[in-house]
């Protein structure tokens, strides 16, 4: 089970907010290994991976490091991470540029 936690922030407190966020789901994982639930499917819990994400897109190195540590243990490829943080900025640029394009580009 991924615990993934999706933020967007000023760049200046990528860290800051992802060490929050972090801290606010500490204890989840304990948590569901804990509930029947997941006991009963045999599953692993993650530790949460907070996705953090500056409003110009950038990404910090441990948000990128983390999802780097995912896609290992799901046998996926280090392209798809990649992939997946260039979509995430392009995502979160399109959000922030939105009021300021032409209705017909939004």
């Amino acid at each position: 089970v991924w615990l993934v936690e999706g933020t967007v922030v000023r760049d200046g407190a990528l860290g800051v907010r992802e060490a929050e966020k972090a801290a606010k789901y500490a204890d989840l994982p304990a948590l569901l290994e804990s509930s029947s639930w997941v006991q009963e499917r045999g599953l692993a819990v993650s530790e949460p991976v907070v996705l953090a994400v500056g409003v110009y897109g950038t990404v910090s190195d441990s948000t990128a490091a983390a999802l780097g540590r995912v896609a290992v243990e799901l046998s996926l490829p280090a392209s798809d991470v990649d992939l997946f943080l260039d979509e995430a900025r392009q995502t979160v640029l399109r959000w922030n540029l939105a009021p300021f394009l032409p209705r017909e580009e939004q």
